[in-house]
């Protein structure tokens, strides 16, 4: 009796397995075929990560180089500002020269007027005087040509700074809108490697996950196996 229940039991253990075995056939092979996709998945995403990292290089690359561009727009600036002290103290200095040639101007002119005190007729009517005369004339037209000649000159020098000084000015306040500009686009810049930064973080995230799930269902494939 005892080997007959044995037998019947077998068999009937037997009939059940076959039934879970054609059960975890099926379940085996839609595991693998979510494997599978969970795979694509993640070699998918692998592929997505790997471009986001492109752009993020890409990115902090550009931000270098405008970095190293606003650097040399400040030594530019810097160099502009030295030259426009330096025109600066030329011009205080040419303007002190033409004081002091217009101080010693004035002088010669009352030194003029005070010689010629008398009348040109009375001197041209003596005789003795005329030759006086002749020469104090050539001296005041000497130094009017003297003087015009130096006024000339000095007011062309200061005009050739005064052009200098408004070109470097212009150059000045280009430079800082150029500065201004690099500053927007690398503000920019760092705002759009946070947005990528972000993405590839995502992405990583995304393809752990999905190592984690492909992890389970292997797992899971194995122990019905």
């Amino acid at each position: 009796m005892l080997c007959i229940c044995i037998a019947v039991t077998t068999l009937t253990v037997v009939a059940l397995t076959q039934t879970e075995q054609n059960n975890l056939k099926n379940d085996i092979a839609n595991l693998k075929e979510q494997a599978s996709e969970i795979q694509a998945e993640i070699n998918k995403l692998k592929a997505e990560k790997a471009d986001q990292q492109a752009i993020l290089n890409a990115i902090r690359k550009k931000i270098s180089n405008t970095q190293q561009q606003i650097e040399r727009c400040n030594q530019e600036i810097n160099s502009i500002n030295a030259t426009i002290a330096e025109n600066n103290a030329k011009i205080d200095a040419k303007e002190a020269e033409m004081e002091a040639d217009k101080t010693a101007f004035k002088k010669r002119l009352r030194a003029i007027y005070m010689s010629n005190s008398n009348s040109n007729l009375q001197i041209l009517l003596g005789d003795e005087d005329f030759s006086s005369f002749l020469q104090l004339s050539q001296l005041t037209e000497a130094i009017s040509a003297h003087d015009k000649r130096l006024i000339e000159d000095l007011t062309a020098e200061i005009e050739v700074l005064n052009g200098i000084i408004a070109e470097n000015e212009q150059l000045l306040s280009e430079q800082v809108e150029i500065k201004k500009t690099i500053d927007e686009q690398q503000k920019e810049l760092q705002k759009q490697e946070d947005e990528a930064e972000k993405i590839y973080n995502k992405i990583a995230n995304e393809q752990a996950n999905q190592q984690d799930d492909l992890n389970d269902v292997n797992a899971e494939i194995k122990k019905l196996q």
